[in-house]
C-alpha cells in the first residue's frame, strides 16, 4: 500500500539524513540555552541567596511563581517576556530551515550551501504558509470550546454528575485534535507544493494542499497517525522517566540532561520523517 511505502521508504530517507538532523539539532541546542541562560539569570536575580531555588528543583511549586509575582512583578514579566522572545525565534528558526530540509530531501543528500540557499528562498513563502495555518487553528478553537460551552450550559440540567462536564470537555479536546492534525497535514502539502513549483501562490498551495488531502484523506490521516504514534510514545516515555528524576543531585541533573537531548535529537528526526513520507505520499497519489 502506498501508506507503508511512504512511511518505511520516509523512515529510511531520514536515517540517511543524520548530518542534518545533527545541525538542526545542534540549532536546537544552542537556542536552548541561551534560553536556559537568560530565564535562570532572571530567577537568580528574583529570588537572591534564597534557598526556594534549591526547593524548586526538587519539585514544582505554583506558589513560588506567586510568590515572585507577588514580590517582584517587574521580573517576572521581564522573565516572561524573554521567553517569549526566544520562541518567536526558536519558531522562525523552524519556518526558515524547513526549506532547506525539504531540498536535502528531495535531492537526498545535505549540502550546507543548498540548504542555506533554499531556507532563504522559501522563508516567507513558508512563513505565510504558518501564518495562514495559526489563522485557522485560531478559528477551529473559536468555534469548538465556544460551541461545546454553550452546549454544556444548555444540557447541564440533564447533567448528573461533574463526570457529565468532563466527557464534554474530552469530547471538545478530541475533535480539537482532529482538526488540528489535519491543519498539520495542510501546512505540509501546501509547503510542498509551493516548493516544487517555485510557486510564490501560497493561496494556491493551501487549497492544493486542501483538495489533495481531502481527495485522499483515508490515506493521508492514516499516514499522519502512523507518523505521529513514535512521537506519542517518546513523550510519554520521557514523562515516566522525568517523574521518577528529582534533580537534586549532579548525577540525576546528568541523567535528566542526556535524556532531553535524546528527546530532542528523536523529535527532530520524527519531523523529517514526517516531510519525508508526506513527499513521498504527494508523489505517490499526486
Amino acid at each position: 500500500m502506498n501508506i507503508f511505502k511512504a512511511y518505511i521508504k520516509g523512515f529510511l530517507n531520514s536515517v540517511r539524513l543524520y548530518r542534518m538532523i545533527f545541525i538542526l539539532y545542534t540549532i536546537n541546542f544552542v537556542v536552548a540555552i541561551l534560553l536556559a541562560i537568560s530565564f535562570f539569570n532572571s530567577l537568580h536575580l528574583s529570588v537572591g541567596h534564597s534557598l526556594e531555588r534549591e526547593t524548586i528543583l526538587k519539585q514544582f511549586d505554583f506558589s513560588f511563581f506567586v510568590d515572585i509575582s507577588n514580590q517582584s512583578l517587574d521580573v517576572f514579566i521581564n522573565i516572561f517576556c524573554q521567553i517569549q522572545w526566544f520562541v518567536l525565534i526558536y519558531w522562525l528558526l523552524s519556518v526558515f530551515v524547513t526549506g532547506g530540509v525539504f531540498q536535502t530531501i528531495v535531492d537526498a543528500k545535505f549540502n550546507i550551501t543548498t540548504f542555506l540557499i533554499a531556507s532563504l528562498r522559501n522563508f516567507i513563502k513558508f512563513f505565510g504558509i504558518n501564518i495562514l495555518s495559526l489563522v485557522f487553528h485560531i478559528l477551529i478553537i473559536a468555534i469548538i470550546y465556544p460551541a461545546f460551552y454553550y452546549i454544556s450550559v444548555a444540557l447541564s440540567s440533564y447533567f448528573t454528575s461533574e463526570n457529565s462536564y468532563y466527557i464534554m470537555a474530552a469530547t471538545a479536546m478530541f475533535i480539537h485534535l482532529f482538526f488540528f492534525l489535519i491543519i498539520l497535514m495542510i501546512n505540509d502539502y501546501a509547503k510542498f507544493f509551493v516548493f516544487t513549483n517555485r510557486s510564490n501562490n501560497i493561496f494556491k498551495g493551501v487549497i492544493y494542499a486542501i483538495r489533495f488531502i481531502f481527495y485522499n484523506f483515508l490515506k493521508t490521516y492514516s499516514l499522519l497517525l502512523f507518523l505521529i504514534l513514535p512521537s506519542g510514545i517518546l513523550i510519554g516515555s520521557y514523562f515516566l522517566l522525568a517523574g521518577d528524576l528529582y534533580m537534586t543531585t549532579i548525577l540525576n541533573i546528568i541523567l535528566m540532561f542526556l535524556i532531553q537531548q535524546i528527546f530532542i535529537f528523536l523529535k527532530i528526526g520524527f519531523k523529517v520523517w514526517r516531510f519525508s513520507s508526506h513527499k513521498l505520499m504527494n508523489n505517490f497519489l499526486y
